[in-house]
This record gives structure tokens, sequence and C-alpha cells, in this order.
């Protein structure tokens, strides 16, 4: 049996204190994560996302990312516009002091490369991160940030292995569940909102 599985993610009912955790941290790197999760984006969309798709308005007009189809993993949904807004909108603007506008408009990334500035953050930066402060909570609470669910599975296989959450099952996954338990939202809503094919 072919099935996909979820990346690790954290429940829902931990975000705040994860993300609690993240913001109290400072640097570029964790800005992109705290990013990554509020605005529901895969990690290449995030860590790739250049200046010229950010769409800052004036006054009460909502600022937004645009997201070519062709950038996208499911193209044949369109184009993927997300609005800033809260800290989301205030990363935005605290990057905007990291801007190089001496670089060609297809280098000037919003999360750019410590060392190469043309280039985005690397692939593996978020992945870094969520590690740094999982090893910090477990130094703590033996704990750490895992993915319960995904760890009693391992442990049941006989693995007995924590399985840490991922930036993407964060970002996303836990979007998904949040999102899927209020009647509210319509499912074709959400799936669309994670850019997923309907």
């Amino acid at each position: 049996c072919d099935v996909t599985q979820p990346r690790p993610a954290l429940a829902v009912h931990e975000i705040p204190q994860f993300m609690q955790a993240l913001r109290e941290k400072v640097g570029v790197k964790y800005r992109l994560l705290v990013f990554q999760i509020l605005c529901v984006l895969r990690g290449e969309n995030a860590r790739c996302l250049k200046w010229q798709q950010v769409f800052l308005k004036p006054g009460p007009e909502v600022s937004y990312l645009l997201f070519p189809n062709e950038e996208l993993k499911i193209p044949g949904n369109g184009n993927l516009k997300i609005p800033l807004l809260g800290r989301a909108l205030e990363i935005i603007q605290e990057m905007s002091a990291f801007r190089n506008v001496g670089f060609p408009k297809h280098q000037q990334f919003v999360f750019p490369s410590f060392r190469k500035p043309y280039q985005p953050m690397c692939n593996v930066m978020s992945s870094l991160v969520i590690r740094e402060l999982d090893q910090e909570k477990f130094d703590e609470d033996g704990i750490g940030w895992i993915d319960l669910t995904a760890t009693e599975l391992s442990v049941a296989r006989g693995a007995d292995d924590r399985v840490r959450i991922s930036a993407h099952g964060t970002a996303r996954s836990s979007f998904r569940t949040w999102a899927s338990r209020n009647p509210k939202y319509q499912t074709k809503a959400v799936e669309l909102c994670l850019h997923h094919r309907v």
C-alpha cells in the first residue's frame, strides 16, 4: 500500500508555546521559520521568496505575497496570493533592512544566505532551527518538540525513537488540523490555502 505519510507536526495546542519559544530568538533564520508557519508556506516558497513577490500597500489596504503558478508545486491551481497581517507583515518590514537593491531583481531574496546574499537561505536552515529548539526543550523537560502520534507509532513498532517535528509539518499539517476542526472553514477553502490539488 503506497500511502504518503504526513510530515511530523506539532499538536495544535502546542503551537502557541512553540511560537513563543521561536519569537524569543533573535536572527534571520528564526524569522524565516516564523514566517513559514504564519503564511502556511512550503519551505522552498518561504526561503526563495523574492522582493518582487512582496506587495506592500499603504494605510488600511492589505499587503500580500504573490506566487506565480509556475513557482508552485500544483501550478494548475493558478497563482497564490497570501495576505500579510500582524507578525508576518512585521517580519517583512524587518527584513527590508537586509535588502540589497544592487542585485538583479531575481537575486533579491527576502531571506538571503548569510555568506552569499544573492542566493536564498540554505534549504536546511529551518530544520536546523527546529533541531536547536528541540534540544533546548528536551534538556528542560525530557520530551522536546515532537510529533506525539508519530512517536507513539515509532515506539509501537519497536523503534523507541522520538520523532522530532518538521518545519513543513508544523507550518502546513498543523494548520490543516486546526482548520479542519473548525466548522466555519470549508474543506475546499482549506486545501486551496495550502495550494493542494482540489
